[in-house]
């Protein structure tokens, strides 16, 4: 067996320690990726555990595709109470209700053709959890869809929006919506 020098365990100790930093902040990166793609501020935060759900949901945007994308991310949040074990049922005691109040599925050629975030999608609405009709917990949320088109947007939306409320993730604001160089929606309160 090759007997190491000073400088191959010295290497290999590099190698070893940066690849336990790189692991390290990997990890911390992944977990903030979703949050640089949604963000939900509570204004009352829910005391979420698996039980029977019913989803309503509305849109208040006037752009042409916000309907659409309202009715699929509907569909996504449904699936995503299911993967967490939530019964998703018309006759449920709780109410999950989500708005769609802005929409912007953004442009893919801006995307493609400059970059550097411009063309971006936005989607910003509330959620309020219900029981008759007690609050039980009231949300807004942004998201900046890293994809294009009504199908993708509402399913990573969608989700992600029902992950962040079920572990009690709380963001301290809202992305910054800027179409061209007028900024219409502050984020901060």
């Amino acid at each position: 067996m090759k007997q190491l020098t000073k400088i191959d365990a010295a290497a290999r100790a590099l190698a070893l320690a940066l690849f336990f930093a790189a692991a390290t902040a990997g990890a911390a990166v992944a977990e903030d990726i979703r949050t640089l793609a949604i963000r939900v501020v509570p204004d009352t935060m829910w005391d979420a555990a698996p039980t029977a759900v019913r989803v309503e949901f509305a849109n208040n945007s006037d752009h042409k595709k916000s309907a659409d994308f309202t009715e699929k991310m509907g569909g996504w949040v449904e699936k995503a109470f299911g993967k967490l074990d939530y019964t998703v049922s018309e006759d449920a005691d709780i109410t999950f209700a989500f708005t769609v109040d802005q929409f912007d599925p953004g442009s893919a050629v801006a995307r493609f053709a400059v970059g550097f975030g411009v063309g971006k999608s936005f989607v910003s609405g509330t959620a309020t959890v219900r029981q008759g009709k007690k609050v039980l917990g009231s949300y807004r949320y942004s998201a900046r869809p890293g994809g294009a088109g009504v199908k993708f947007m509402s399913k990573e939306v969608g989700p992600a929006l029902v992950l962040q409320i079920h572990n009690r993730e709380a963001d301290e604001k809202l992305h910054e919506y800027k179409k061209g160089k007028k900024k219409e929606q502050e984020t901060e309160d």
